[in-house]
């Protein structure tokens, strides 16, 4: 009796000695006071434990490495970095502590208590800081109002619970071991995507096409973008269906990286790599305006980047480093206000610029003589929906396309291109009979040159051939003949 009195001592003691152990970790504060701030080497854990914030060295954190910074990272995977304070200001030293300051705002301060980094909010109240299990960091009054938030002064990558608007911008770092502000920037500009490069390039841009091709966007990225709820909703991207649930959404993220491109990655769990899932632009034919006004833009690397489109040559001299804006119209529109070009050549396109304006007609031929009305009008488009009912729709261009890519057969929409009368070849569309959607990757105007220089070897070879058959005929009938007569 005594000895089980004892065993069971012992295991109380063991169990509480356990519990005292256990509890300053499962305890892990989530917040940031006036009178408990965090150094170098300390953290502060959300709730959930999906995100934490403290000091870091961006990089392999090497040792020789003496740049600190205060950012918060995911806890399942310390060197995804995800928001950072004093990216332009770095620590040089492990000295740092991170807290709230006399002033009463949230700041970073280095081992002479000199702030290199705050908050800056105008009336800074003696508040709180508290991350969420969103990765936002919030500043908080002692009423609790939010006064300040790290989803509102973001860095480089995008979470779920942040809404893109007008006044967020995504900032790429100026490389993968500094997260200084870099060259690009990702934002909402009306209703079109843009990274930007250098403050004012426009490198890339979503639906440059307007509401004549489908969006490059991914739904899922737009809904993570417009913080819309697509719970349990599914996607298909490319052959594969992807279920954004609730509870995958904090395993998803949008980065604007240093390189110019802007990455959609997502992971199954918190042991899981991240996987990417979108990226813009995928090819040199995705930036904007990778090629000039009337110029297609090839990916093949066997092939020049820009070439003129049919009807079009370029002015620059034989042989010249191929320069985007250099193609011009072999033959004007109109003469005198009287037009001098009346065919059209259909063309299959990936993408091209937003057509500058659509309207209702009832047929095709509706819309091809509409665009012959007009001296400026460069091409057409007709389309014909089954949605509520049967819709016919034109689509102009007046102003030179651009942003013009085609693979080939593989082009999604078909334009007809105003081209001038040269071959048989050239004069009729598809609907009168003519060759079909011209190939972009055939290369040159409109290859006649080249068709010329087929049929030209073909027949060739052809007159080569019956002139080889003969003279081999001859030599056979010529040594039967002497066989035969030497031997008579």
């Amino acid at each position: 009796m005594v000895r089980s009195i004892s065993l069971l001592a012992c295991k109380t003691c063991i169990f509480i000695l356990l519990l005292c152990f256990y509890l300053p970790f499962s305890f892990a504060r989530d917040n940031i006071t006036l009178n408990d701030s965090i150094s170098d080497g300390e953290t502060i854990i959300s709730i959930g434990e999906i995100f934490e914030l403290g000091f870091f060295t961006p990089g392999n954190g090497s040792n020789n490495d003496p740049r600190r910074y205060v950012g918060i990272w995911y806890k399942s995977d310390p060197k995804t970095i995800v928001w950072v304070a004093n990216r332009d200001s770095s620590l040089n030293k492990k000295h740092g502590v991170f807290g709230i300051g006399e002033d009463g705002n949230l700041a970073i301060f280095d081992e002479h208590k000199n702030s290199v980094w705050k908050a800056n909010v105008s009336v800074p109240p003696k508040g709180m800081g508290k991350l969420l299990d969103s990765g936002n960091l919030q500043f908080l009054s002692n009423p609790l109002e939010v006064i300040w938030e790290s989803f509102k002064h973001l860095t480089d990558t995008f979470l779920p619970g942040m809404k893109m608007d007008g006044n967020l911008v995504l900032k790429s770092w100026e490389s993968n071991d500094n997260p200084a502000e870099g060259e690009f920037k990702f934002q909402l500009e009306g209703n079109q995507y843009t990274i930007r490069e250098e403050r004012l390039i426009i490198y890339w841009q979503s639906r440059v096409s307007g509401d004549f091709m489908s969006d490059d966007i991914l739904p899922m990225v737009s809904s993570l973008l417009s913080k819309s709820d697509r719970s349990n909703k599914t996607y298909k991207f490319g052959h594969n269906e992807t279920t954004i649930s609730s509870f995958s959404k904090k395993y998803r993220r949008l980065v604007m990286y240093f390189d110019g491109k802007v990455q959609y990655l997502t992971r199954l769990s918190e042991s899981a790599p991240w996987d990417l899932t979108w990226k813009e632009p995928m090819n040199r034919c995705d930036e904007f305006k990778a090629c000039g006004n009337s110029e297609s833009c090839s990916n093949s690397e066997n092939r020049s980047k820009c070439e003129c489109l049919p009807g079009f040559k370029s002015n620059l001299p034989d042989g010249s480093i191929d320069i985007s804006g250099s193609c011009q119209r072999t033959t004007p529109l109109c003469s005198n206000g009287v037009a001098k070009i009346l065919n059209f050549r259909p063309l299959k396109v990936n993408k091209v610029g937003k057509p500058d304006e659509n309207f209702v007609v009832s047929s095709e031929k509706d819309c091809k003589e509409e665009c012959l009305k007009y001296c400026h009008c460069q091409a057409y488009s007709y389309e014909t929906s089954q949605l509520r009912g049967v819709n016919t729709t034109c689509w102009i261009w007046s102003n030179d396309l651009n942003n013009i890519q085609s693979e080939g057969t593989n082009g999604e929409r078909e334009i007809h291109l105003r081209v001038p009368n040269i071959g048989a070849e050239a004069n009729q569309t598809k609907q009168d009979g003519g060759s079909g959607p011209y190939n972009l990757n055939n290369s040159g105007p409109y290859n006649l040159n080249s068709h010329f220089k087929q049929w030209l070897l073909a027949f060739a070879v052809t007159v080569a051939s019956v002139i080889a058959l003969a003279f081999a005929v001859f030599y056979i009938y010529t040594r039967s003949f002497l066989y035969h007569a030497n031997h008579w």
